[in-house]
């Protein structure tokens, strides 16, 4: 009798340890929006979507660890979010470059949650606030829209004279809030700042290069007299550039641009790698690793 109160009572206390992690994959599917941070302006008018997959394996009662694959495309314009009238981007408006890239992204992260997860995944908190920090690979190609409208490849043209590869690293940092659906399903939006190792995600880096007829890119790397911006289609105040601002127009061989938009002259307007934000809307689904026992009649 003594042996059975025993052992029943050790069955209790094993079953309500409170340190008792319930270990349990997740599969997590998002719709994200980017902010593009880098030499060509960004902005809330060239926010563009994306979507990511992400499977996460719980390992302790805050830890996660997780692998994720997605898509976003970046876009970047002068036009659109550097003005003429505003003397800390009229240098941008000048310049009058723009881009989209779409980006494909494969990474590993360790994710930490503010509360513990103890028992049962069924009982994980109602809400919890997370930390994701992590390492990744991506695939990118700039492009760019020519005078007809159609985008147009820029890695290729090597607009400042110089190639770069299409593949580069990466590092998201993101904080992150989840709320409890039900006993399988979470919600999650997530912030994230991912900091890459190219300063060539809009294709520009440094200085513009002279003129080199041969390459037949000048219309591509000197765009600041431009008529209409190539994005939009919209026409450009040139007088105003010109009589108000000040700026002189050159004509040099197939290129055409103004003084202080020319070869030798800065391109890039930031220093150091691209960046980009991103805001992702996750809908994820629990499976729990332990077997679900149904009673036998």
């Amino acid at each position: 009798m003594l042996s059975l109160v025993l052992g029943f009572h050790g069955r209790i206390v094993a079953q309500s340890n409170p340190w008792k992690v319930d270990r349990y994959t997740s599969f997590g599917l998002a719709l994200q929006g980017s902010y593009f941070y880098g030499d060509v302006s960004g902005g809330l008018r060239t926010t563009r979507p994306g979507f990511e997959f992400s499977v996460v394996q719980k390992i302790t009662s805050h830890s996660s660890v997780g692998l994720s694959a997605g898509w976003i495309r970046l876009l970047g314009s002068d036009y659109l979010n550097a003005s003429l009238y505003n003397s800390t981007q009229q240098d941008n408006a000048v310049r009058n470059l723009h881009f989209r890239s779409d980006v494909v992204s494969l990474q590993g992260f360790y994710q930490y949650d503010l509360f513990p997860s103890y028992k049962d995944y069924i009982r994980r908190p109602l809400y919890n606030i997370f930390f994701k920090g992590g390492l990744g690979v991506f695939h990118f190609e700039p492009k760019t829209k020519d005078s007809t409208g159609a985008w147009i490849n820029l890695r290729p043209l090597e607009t400042e004279g110089k190639s770069y590869s299409a593949y580069s690293a990466m590092i998201p940092l993101s904080l992150g809030v989840r709320y409890k659906i039900s006993y399988h399903f979470d919600f999650e939006v997530e912030f994230s700042y991912v900091y890459t190792f190219t300063d060539y995600l809009d294709d520009v880096s440094g200085d513009y290069p002279n003129v080199d007829p041969n390459k037949g890119s000048s219309y591509f790397t000197f765009r600041s007299t431009q008529k209409n911006d190539p994005q939009t289609g919209k026409p450009r105040d040139l007088n105003y550039m010109q009589n108000q601002l000040g700026y002189t127009a050159v004509q040099n061989g197939d290129a055409s641009y103004f003084k202080n938009h020319g070869p030798g002259t800065s391109r890039g307007s930031r220093p150091g790698f691209d960046s980009y934000m991103v805001v992702s809307f996750r809908l994820v689904y629990l499976i729990p690793h332990h077997r679900i026992n149904c009673p036998r009649y």
